[in-house]
């Protein structure tokens, strides 16, 4: 599960979205346009990246496969449903990957939902 789609989706987990890939939240489906607004970034570093990985692995650019790399650097809507089921079958509900995974008090997820809500 790449790391980005974990710290995307915690502001739907907090406020809830619907599971349907494609039939998200307005804060989920404003994360995906992520990847729209920040495309001539990503593509710029994801060369970077290969560039990179070609001369560590002595390979032409072409000959790379950054299939992983592109995997942290562009969301996709099924890595946020993962993430979820995930969070789920591990915790058994939202609540209980806010308090025992990343041990936040009543309080502090009360605190955040506010912030995510206004």
């Amino acid at each position: 599960m790449p790391t980005r789609s974990v710290s995307t989706a915690i502001p739907p987990v907090l406020t809830g979205w619907p599971k349907q890939s494609g039939n998200h939240s307005p804060r989920l489906a404003s994360g995906l346009l992520s990847n729209k607004y920040r495309k001539a970034a990503t593509e710029k570093r994801l060369a970077q990246l290969r560039d990179l990985a070609a001369k560590n692995q002595n390979l032409p650019p072409e000959e790379v496969d950054i299939t992983n790399i592109n995997a942290f650097y562009i969301l996709q809507g099924s890595y946020i449903d993962t993430t979820r089921d995930e969070i789920l079958k591990k915790y058994g509900s939202i609540d209980g990957y806010l308090t025992k995974g990343l041990e936040l008090t009543k309080r502090d997820i009360h605190r955040l939902r506010d912030r995510l809500v206004e």
